[in-house]
């Protein structure tokens, strides 16, 4: 299941995250490239039945305008996301 935040107007399922998992994302987002929307998923976002309360990832799937720009934003904003070759 996905739980759709767009950052702008901060839109999310809130009677199913957390607010501690809301405060993350938007500290991620905001410390990135302008997105036009992005979805979590997963039980690092949503949780889920017969899964342990322990810290997980958070997985996202960010919309972008421009990929290509987008990743040349963030390599200058964010450079220890990368691997050296990536760069």
């Amino acid at each position: 299941m996905l739980s759709y935040i767009h950052y702008n107007e901060v839109s999310f399922m809130k009677e199913r995250i957390t607010k501690e998992k809301l405060e993350l994302i938007q500290a991620f987002l905001r410390n990135h490239p302008d997105v036009i929307a992005a979805y979590g998923y997963g039980s690092g976002v949503m949780p889920q039945a017969n899964h342990s309360n322990q810290k997980k990832d958070i997985d996202l799937i960010l919309i972008v305008e421009d990929l290509l720009e987008y990743f040349h934003q963030n390599i200058e904003l964010n450079p220890n996301e990368y691997t050296r070759g990536s760069k």
